[in-house]
């Protein structure tokens, strides 16, 4: 079904950025709408989301209230949007990093051309287990993102610690990926598992809660390996890097990527634009409900745990 648009002015509308699982998300949503003279965007934060990382331009930060568009998640933040996106479908929108792109941030860490990387995000959540992954893989580069080394002065020599906002890039240039809180059995979601597969597949031990856009796909076409414990991650690690065999793993997912942004994107747009009174909704698979004045948009395979704190006025 084609929108059917209204003309008229442009609208201001002010998308809301959370906390750093948002930024990916929030950061596809922008370059989607921009491409819309109808939309006047600017960006709102909270705990600096913006302002201390480059995924969006801090240029267009604001303080004025005005029609806002946050993301959904388990993650309580702040007031309800206008309209509030499933954080799943955006991220599973996001473009993966060209191969030319790839190779520009490989250069950028100083990374050779045939050097083997591993990258684990937020060891300091598992250190011991982390601790015995950095001792057996002690003759590969290995990228730890998302934490300070504190907790991890005896592995300087052959670990390289980065800060906040810099996942993407780490986990592109990783020919397999870890997730630190996902190397034994954790209650945590893996909200970044999008991210985290930008490179090499993910070995991990799946958490006890896994109801996410996205995540079950990535496990059918390979890119996400479920462990029972960190001594099969190492081993299947070795296997893996053992294999000379070419993946597919890659294309799968930028087709899967690719079918999402097609079938999602242009309805989400259509919802906002419902939402100030200038299109019809396109149909989709999507689930939308209205809760005290907010547009709430959700994929079928999400489950966020509802949080009443956007609602209570608290």
């Amino acid at each position: 079904m084609k929108r059917k648009i209204k003309q008229g002015n442009t609208k201001n509308i002010t998308l809301v950025v959370g906390d750093m699982a948002s930024c990916y998300a929030q950061r596809t949503l922008y370059d989607h709408l921009s491409e819309n003279p109808i939309f006047n965007i600017s960006l709102r934060e909270e705990m600096h989301a913006v302002s201390n990382h480059n995924i969006l331009p801090s240029s267009l930060l604001t303080t004025e209230p005005g029609f806002s568009v946050g993301m959904h998640h388990d993650f309580p933040t702040g007031k309800p949007a206008n309209v509030e996106i499933d954080v799943a479908i955006l991220k599973n929108c996001a473009k993966p990093y060209t191969e030319a792109q790839k190779a520009e941030i490989k250069t950028k860490f100083g990374i050779k051309k045939d050097e083997t990387v591993i990258t684990i995000g937020y060891p300091q959540t598992n250190a011991q287990l982390a601790k015995r992954i950095f001792d057996v893989f002690k003759n590969t580069k290995i990228f730890a993102s998302g934490t300070s080394s504190c907790s991890f002065e005896n592995y300087m020599s052959h670990v390289t610690f980065t800060g906040l906002g810099l996942l993407k890039q780490a986990y592109a240039v990783a020919d397999i990926a870890l997730d630190g809180s996902c190397i034994d059995t954790s209650k945590n979601r893996m909200h970044n598992f999008v991210e985290m597969t930008e490179g090499g597949p993910l070995f991990f031990v799946p958490p006890t809660e896994t109801r996410q856009y996205g995540y079950q796909t990535f496990v059918d076409i390979g890119i996400m390996n479920i462990c029972k414990d960190a001594e099969e991650i190492i081993g299947r690690i070795k296997t893996y890097l053992e294999n000379t065999e070419p993946d597919e793993h890659v294309k799968k997912r930028a087709e899967h990527i690719q079918d999402a942004r097609e079938k999602y994107l242009p309805v989400i747009e259509s919802i906002i634009l419902n939402k100030l009174g200038l299109a019809d909704v396109i149909e989709s698979d999507l689930t939308i409900t209205e809760i005290n004045g907010c547009t709430r948009i959700l994929h079928p395979e999400s489950n966020w745990t509802d949080n009443n704190v956007y609602f209570d006025g608290q």
